[in-house]
């Protein structure tokens, strides 16, 4: 699902913007 794909990515880039 994309859904779970972009959860994963915004994860992802939370953690670079912090």
């Amino acid at each position: 699902m994309q859904i779970d794909v972009a959860s994963a990515e915004l994860e992802r880039h939370t953690s670079e913007f912090r």
